[in-house]
């Protein structure tokens, strides 16, 4: 789970902010709060903003450090990391991200800091009860020279073997200043990295408006997610009244004049254990061995009444949207994973996207998974499915900075009308339009004139 996340000097945002999942002195909805660990945490967060307002930036900036994390980007001043560009002054400033995270129970911290190609500052530390920590490591770029430092101090001075292999890796560090240590200690197999590097590779997902998740229907294999999944796709009276997976041996589906491809597919299988996507005409296939073993090619598909059967590209672009948040909505309950969607409402009904939200917040608090989303719907935007501290809203000032702040810092009454409060601009700007007169049409055409 997500403590809190903070950026400084990315996209549009200049100064330091931060977003947090801790819960407030509310006493309502108490299942949206998984209660096991202190500070009390929220298992879910709406934010709100106009366009370019700042609000998938800071879903960004998470994937971002993810992928650096995982050695899926390099640290490198490029678009992909970009600092804010509206002040000249910032250019060769640092940018910086920190999150502190929850993980079987265990709380994590880590920060990293760098100016174009260079990580000038990385740390990760572990965080007790009493709020003491534990040193992992700290990586400091201090005259052009990296120090490093693993685990207590104290027993370092004492361990010249251990002075000599923090110099080694030091050096190392200095020939790739953008490879973060955290990855490099993973690839050298130091134990106490392991389980919060795990957050990082497993547990936390960035869903995209055009993502297809190769993995979904992989998820149907285990039983209790395909009867939960089944339940909630019935609960939504969507015509649908069951799903199921069709397979063929991977042999079949590429055929003997393929094996070259065959033997290629298995072999990534094999090395990553995550299910390949590949479309044929308009159906969508995933790649997988399933819980047999066997190299297998599998379709969804969709059971209306009368048994009568539809392929997943036959649905409305919403149901296969729909079917596609499936695997997060029960992956955020069972498996404490943290999904965080950009524009959740892409190609949704209203009334669907909130009945779905809803369901998943009615799992209790006893499940320590955790949805994060971006949107501009309003019919969200009620009090009666989220609490004050779950809303957040985005807003850009007059020099184009970003900012991020909680509906609980207005103190609203719980009943009060949030959404009409949110379009008449009592929260953020409400969007500024032009007067037409002032486009000047008849600059740019001629009016069609008929006899």
């Amino acid at each position: 789970m997500i403590i809190y996340f903070s950026v400084t000097n990315f996209k549009s945002f200049r100064d330091r902010i931060e977003f947090n999942m801790l819960a407030g002195n509310y006493k309502r909805l108490p299942e949206h709060v998984y209660s096991d660990f202190y500070p009390n945490l929220l298992r879910s967060a709406a934010i709100y903003g106009n366009n370019g307002a700042g609000k998938s930036n800071l879903l960004v900036a998470l994937e971002k450090l993810q992928q650096i994390v995982l050695g899926e980007l390099e640290v490198e001043r490029n678009e992909d990391l970009r600092c804010f560009k509206l002040d000249e002054r910032y250019a060769d400033e640092p940018i910086t991200f920190e999150i502190e995270y929850l993980i079987n129970g265990n709380r994590y911290s880590y920060y990293l800091s760098f100016v174009k190609n260079k990580i000038v500052e990385e740390w990760l530390v572990k965080v007790f009860p009493n709020n003491k920590t534990e040193e992992i490591f700290t990586r400091k770029l201090q005259n052009s020279k990296t120090h490093l430092t693993i685990g207590d101090k104290k027993k370092l001075k004492k361990s010249t073997k251990e002075q000599l292999r923090l110099e080694i890796y030091a050096e190392e560090l200095d020939k790739k200043g953008n490879k973060p240590f955290f990855l490099d200690g993973i690839e050298k197999k130091i134990e106490m990295f392991e389980e919060p590097y795990k957050w990082f590779e497993e547990n936390l997902r960035v869903v995209r408006p055009s993502y297809f998740y190769a993995g979904k229907i992989v998820s149907f294999e285990n039983e209790s997610f395909s009867e939960l999944a089944k339940t909630l796709i019935r609960s939504l009276e969507l015509g649908i009244e069951d799903l199921r997976i069709e397979s063929i041996p991977l042999e079949d589906f590429f055929g003997k004049g393929d094996e070259s491809t065959l033997e290629e597919i298995k072999s990534q299988l094999d090395k990553e254990n995550f299910p390949i996507m590949i479309r044929r005409g308009l159906i969508e296939y995933s790649l997988y061995k399933n819980n047999e073993n066997k190299y297998v090619a599998s379709k969804l598909i969709t059971i209306h009444k009368n048994n009568v059967e539809f392929e997943l590209y036959e649905e409305s672009t919403g149901t296969q949207k729909i079917i596609e948040l499936l695997p997060s909505i029960v992956g955020a309950v069972v498996d404490e994973k943290v999904y965080l969607f950009d524009e959740i409402e892409t190609s949704k009904h209203p009334e669907v996207i909130k009945e779905l939200i809803s369901l998943y917040l009615l799992a209790g608090s006893k499940f320590c998974g955790q949805l994060i989303f971006t949107t501009h719907e309003c019919n969200l935007l009620d009090l009666d499915l989220l609490r004050q501290d779950e809303i957040w809203f985005a807003e850009k000032d007059l020099d184009g900075v970003s900012h991020i702040y909680s509906l609980s810092d207005f103190k609203p009454r719980y009943d009060k009308d949030i959404r009409k409060g949110y379009l008449e601009g009592q929260f953020t700007t409400i969007p500024f339009f032009t007067n037409p007169i002032n486009l000047n049409w008849d600059k740019y055409g001629h009016s069609c004139k008929y006899p």
